[in-house]
């Protein structure tokens, strides 16, 4: 009965566009992807092939956990909210053939999947991959642009941290991406990039710390130690953090640039310049 009641689901979405059929990773596998591509050959339990399995529920929620991505960088960026399924790998690998130049051909081998499924599997992810979305053995998923808990029915929990701006510029890989000015310092991926890094205790890294004369000064796009406007380190390798002034006659403008005679190092026109 179980078995005829999916049958009658795919037969009602055949030729439709008002597909009713259950956003489940039961139905995704039992329906769709054992039937297309978890024959013996392939991605059986038994054959496993490239490591994937999806003959199976139990086999088919980690394969689907790391073949679905829902991290912030796989969304649209016209809609932040849509997934762009020309970067999602799963239905990349049903759509191209050797989408990742490794020798594959387009998935499934025999015939390609039919449209009406692979729409299907656009709204389950977009619908966030339910039962498959994440690995419960892994702390923290990414759900777009969240930090979030791993249910034990493999769906995404409650939200532990949100990876914006300035702080991150989103989530990847069960952590947030680090904006330009932050960072992760503590390993701690519950409380995100918490650690700004414009001081001279942590200069554009974590540990970098500020020596000598030298302070914490905005480069690009980041931090970086830096000698005063006016000044700059004139002897690299006895003295690296020492910064000299560069309004004296041993050096005026720059460093080694020596004024002669009774000449004077004088600022002309905002330069400081030998006269």
């Amino acid at each position: 009965m179980h078995r005829l009641a999916f049958a009658l689901l795919v037969l009602a979405a055949c030729g439709t566009d008002n597909d009713q059929r259950p956003l489940t990773v039961q139905y995704a596998t039992e329906a769709i992807l054992a039937p297309t591509c978890g024959a013996a050959q392939c991605h059986s339990t038994f054959t496993q092939a490239n490591g994937v399995v999806l003959d199976t529920v139990e086999g088919a929620r980690p394969t689907l956990a790391a073949l679905i991505r829902l991290d912030s960088n796989f969304f649209s960026t016209k809609d932040p909210t849509k997934v762009d399924f020309t970067l999602e790998p799963l239905i990349v690998w049903i759509t191209q053939t050797d989408p990742f130049r490794r020798g594959i051909g387009r998935m499934p081998y025999d015939a390609p999947m039919p449209n009406a499924d692979i729409k299907y599997l656009e709204r389950y992810i977009q619908a966030g991959a339910p039962g498959a979305a994440c690995d419960p053995a892994v702390r923290f998923a990414c759900d777009n642009t969240n930090l979030v808990t791993c249910d034990a029915d493999w769906s995404f929990g409650a939200p532990a941290i949100a990876c914006l701006p300035p702080n991150a510029t989103g989530c990847q890989g069960g952590g947030c991406v680090c904006g330009p000015d932050y960072g992760d310092c503590d390993a701690d991926p519950s409380n995100g990039c918490e650690l700004q890094l414009s001081t001279d205790t942590s200069c554009g890294g974590c540990t970098t710390k500020c020596m000598g004369d030298k302070h914490c000064a905005a480069f690009g796009q980041g931090h970086l130690c830096q000698c005063a406007d006016g000044s700059d380190v004139c002897d690299a390798t006895n003295a690296p953090n020492t910064c000299t002034p560069l309004n004296t006659v041993m050096h005026c403008g720059a460093c080694g640039t020596q004024c002669t005679g009774t000449q004077t190092c004088k600022l002309v026109a905002g330069a400081q310049v030998c006269q």
